[in-house]
């Protein structure tokens, strides 16, 4: 069973409003603010927050999940860690555009998966502050380690106007030109 991480079941638990009602207090889409705040955010998500008048407390499924995000498992060598996060991967780029729809540009990242189980994928970079950001995720497998050459490919759409895309990842930030 895959373990609940910040970047794909935690941040997303938060709406914008919830996130506006907090900023006097807190920023719910920073990290180490949540992690900060951790044992009020799930005392109060269970009980009284959001308010009723805005969509009222989170299911009970959602209170379980971000307590187990928070608590991680009891054996650190065996299970997740507390506040679990995504690591980031490495790759090189390339970004081309489609020579019949040219508002498509198909990405492609050649990495190195750390294990069979390994899973590595392209997201919108939600942190960054320019439009056709994206950040190379990974999901480490638990299972034995191998290194496997993999290629990740997305097609995203990208207007004609767009000459190139910035990439996060483990190595840092690149800017890749679209050819």
């Amino acid at each position: 069973m895959k373990y609940p991480v910040w970047e794909l079941n935690i941040r997303p638990l938060f709406r914008p409003l919830d996130r506006r009602h907090m900023l006097f207090k807190f920023d719910l889409y920073n990290y180490q603010n949540v992690k900060d705040f951790a044992d009020r955010i799930a005392d109060r998500t269970a009980f009284d927050m959001p308010t009723f008048d805005r969509g009222g407390p989170w299911p009970t499924e959602w209170v379980d999940m971000f307590n187990r995000w928070a608590k991680g498992g009891a054996d650190p060598k065996v299970g997740p860690p507390p506040f679990a996060r995504l690591d980031l991967a490495t790759g090189t780029y390339t970004a081309v555009r489609d020579t019949t729809n040219r508002d498509l540009v198909t990405v492609t990242a050649s990495v190195v998966r750390p294990s069979p189980r390994s899973e590595i994928w392209f997201q919108e970079d939600e942190d960054a502050s320019s439009p056709f950001s994206y950040v190379l995720y990974l999901f480490k497998g638990t299972d034995k380690p191998r290194d496997i050459p993999t290629d990740v490919e997305e097609v995203i759409p990208i207007p004609v106007s767009v000459t190139s895309i910035t990439m996060r990842a483990a190595d840092g930030t690149k800017v890749v030109k679209i050819t």
